[in-house]
């Protein structure tokens, strides 16, 4: 899971990283999974699903190209209303060889 410090209004801000970041209450981090079929056969079925992490809520965005929460190559499931909890998804109903499908969503630390 990448993850990265961002603007709570924009969902813009810092290169993605997969080292763990530190964000202050009031600040947003936003988090990209990626699911890739490695293998040489289509797999079907695929979910990417993630909890929005204790003491945080959904920060959700509509700024063109950094929406959130935002299913790439995927349909988006799950919470995407700003400031809920819970689980946030994307469903692909088959994922051919070296494809992939991802979802991102940002969330907002807790004051």
């Amino acid at each position: 899971k990448d993850q990265a410090l961002v603007d709570c209004t924009t969902g813009t801000g810092t290169a993605y990283t997969q080292t763990t970041v530190s964000a202050k209450p009031g600040e947003c981090v936003r988090y990209r999974i990626v699911a890739t079929n490695e293998g040489n056969a289509t797999v079907t079925n695929v979910v990417i699903s993630d909890n929005t992490p204790s003491y945080t809520t959904l920060k959700a965005v509509t700024t063109s190209g950094t929406e959130s929460p935002k299913a790439t190559n995927a349909t988006l499931g799950g919470i995407s209303a700003d400031g809920a909890t819970g689980t946030v998804s994307a469903t692909q109903p088959s994922l051919a060889p070296n494809a992939n499908a991802s979802l991102e969503f940002v969330i907002k630390v807790n004051n």
